[in-house]
């Protein structure tokens, strides 16, 4: 008999204020499927590793919510510095391990990381973006999306505003 992965689904849920560090997350999810509607990420400060949603083996598809870290500190405002802490990849999302994104219709906003301000894509990974909005979000290289040795990923009916990349290389994305 065949392995079923598991479901998950969180519906008009509210997370803020939390903050992540040493390698935490605020959603792990490995070998597993998750459905977001209605989420809103608000206020949280994520440090180090991978500090929103960390995908592994899994899948999620995501709409009509809203990621934003609020009012970024002053040093965030400026190019790579040593109070940056750690090594955040995908500020709200991070797509490793052969795992996958759909989201539609969702907001990022003032998201930061050392790459992908908001969605880093790493391991055979996937993604597909439809009518979201990424807008003052910031990171070394790929101010909103950044990819590396990913599968695929597919951007549509977005937008992309007022996004940084400190080195220069892929204000919006870094593919």
């Amino acid at each position: 008999m065949e392995k079923q992965s598991q479901r998950s689904w969180l519906q008009d849920v509210s997370i803020a204020g939390t903050k992540t560090r040493y390698g935490g997350t605020l959603i792990k999810v490995i070998n597993s499927n998750l459905l977001l509607e209605r989420v809103k990420v608000l206020s949280s400060k994520m440090f180090n590793k991978h500090g929103g949603i960390h995908l592994a083996f899994s899948h999620v598809d995501m709409h009509d919510c809203r990621f934003d870290m609020g009012q970024p500190p002053e040093w965030y405002k400026k190019p790579v510095v040593p109070e940056i802490p750690g090594d955040l990849q995908g500020g709200f999302l991070y797509v490793g391990s052969n795992s996958s994104v759909t989201s539609r219709n969702n907001v990022y906003s003032n998201g930061r990381a050392v790459v992908g301000g908001c969605v880093a894509f790493q391991g055979e990974s996937r993604g597909t973006f439809t009518n979201d909005t990424f807008q003052h979000c910031s990171a070394v290289q790929g101010g909103a999306i950044y990819g590396q040795d990913f599968a695929d990923i597919t951007v549509a009916s977005s937008t992309f505003k007022n996004n940084t990349a400190f080195s220069g290389q892929g204000e919006n994305l870094f593919l």
